[in-house]
């Protein structure tokens, strides 16, 4: 089998010193590791062979490791990461708007909950101890009180016209001779 020339055994090297962290070093080896492999497959089907050759291989190593090459690599590492990146923040952010859902939903049906119960404990208040001792005296008591409620009103109307100028002469002088 072929060895590899000095310009690959340098290639992670050089990409962890041109690089800015690690997580982009270990994408952009990666993304060289499969374009050099996809290159030797390549060259192996052009040959129509299973092996390649020193000369074919020190050829795939100095395309795949030339500078501007490591630097596309490092570019396109991160726009990886940054995709991933976005990925997850999009989906940590979709995570925490549907926990913040689900938590306000359960506060506002508690809410509900809560107020439904207080009105149906009213509820029960004016029935239990306003509306039982109404519906005691039934109608006839309703009736009965209208009637002295009347009863008072034309009495204190009477006693409004008496004190308003009344003049009792005339009114007796008007009695007696209808009589």
């Amino acid at each position: 089998m072929p060895q590899h020339n000095n310009k690959c055994k340098n290639v992670y090297d050089r990409i962890m010193r041109e690089s800015e962290s690690y997580i982009i070093s270990c994408i952009a080896y990666s993304l060289y590791k499969q374009n050099k492999k996809e290159l030797v497959e390549e060259t192996k089907r052009n040959f129509n062979r299973n092996t390649l050759t020193q000369k074919q291989m020190d050829d795939i190593c100095n395309a795949v490791a030339r500078d501007r090459n490591i630097e596309i690599y490092i570019y396109e590492a991160r726009n990886v990461f940054n995709d991933i990146y976005r990925d997850i923040s999009e989906d940590i952010l979709s995570d925490i708007n549907h926990t913040f859902e689900n938590i306000i939903r359960q506060q506002l049906n508690e809410a509900r909950q809560n107020i439904q119960n207080d009105i149906e404990a009213d509820i029960d208040y004016i029935k239990n101890n306003i509306l039982k001792d109404i519906q005691k005296k039934g109608f006839w008591f309703g009736v009965g009180q209208n009637v002295v409620a009347m009863v008072i009103a034309i009495i204190f109307a009477f006693i409004l016209s008496i004190s308003i100028d009344f003049d009792w002469k005339n009114w007796i002088n008007n009695i007696t001779s209808k009589i």
